[in-house]
């Protein structure tokens, strides 16, 4: 009879626990799409204190044609979260390049008055090698940062953002640490950018 309690008992807390763990909101772990072939997505949720990457690699791989969709959809971090870099990443390689990714946001649901709290939009991370051909795109969205591409120790090139309707506080087609940054833009239409526009 307590065996039989007991096991009753663990399945009840085992429901509870899957109903956490589905509920609508998504807490603490990272969204990826590497069991998805490098895709991502999130409708009418909030992720908190967690990204979201159409490819995540932090080993030496390459990030290649990953992508990420929001649809009125908000990623936030809390104020204290040691994460580095914190956001949407089309795709992000710690220790190779990152090329041909895309984000894709459409709509906002912000948490707390704040879209995107404590973190930015990329379309491509690479932590050595090329960041190339990324494109971040926004429509009818509030963000916080975006980049096209973001190379740490290689060169940043042709990477681009499209923003449409909505706000932001900055826009950056291309931007490297270390290396060159060419062939990036920005195209914003009806749109307004609180702090700066570049290319690059």
């Amino acid at each position: 009879m307590g065996k039989k309690m007991g096991r009753q008992k663990e399945l009840k807390l085992a429901m509870v626990v899957g109903c956490i763990l589905t509920s609508s909101n998504a807490w603490a772990a990272d969204i990826t799409g590497n069991s998805s072939s490098g895709s991502a997505s999130l409708s009418n949720q909030t992720q908190n204190s967690g990204g979201v990457y159409g490819w995540k690699y932090d080993d030496t791989s390459a990030a290649t044609g990953g992508s990420v969709t929001l649809t009125n959809a908000d990623v936030s971090y809390s104020s204290g979260s040691s994460a580095s870099p914190k956001g949407v990443f089309g795709g992000y390689a710690a220790n190779a390049a990152a090329q041909n990714n895309t984000v894709s946001i459409t709509g906002t649901v912000a948490s707390g008055g704040y879209a995107f709290a404590n973190c930015s939009i990329y379309g491509g991370y690479a932590g050595s090698g090329t960041a190339a051909g990324n494109t971040v795109t926004l429509t009818n969205a509030k963000d916080t940062s975006s980049y096209g591409g973001w190379a740490v120790a290689g060169d940043a090139a042709n990477n681009k953002i499209i923003i449409s309707g909505g706000t932001g506080t900055s826009a950056t087609g291309g931007r490297s640490n270390a290396g060159a940054a060419s062939g990036n833009n920005v195209k914003v239409t009806d749109s307004e950018i609180e702090y700066r526009v570049v290319g690059a």
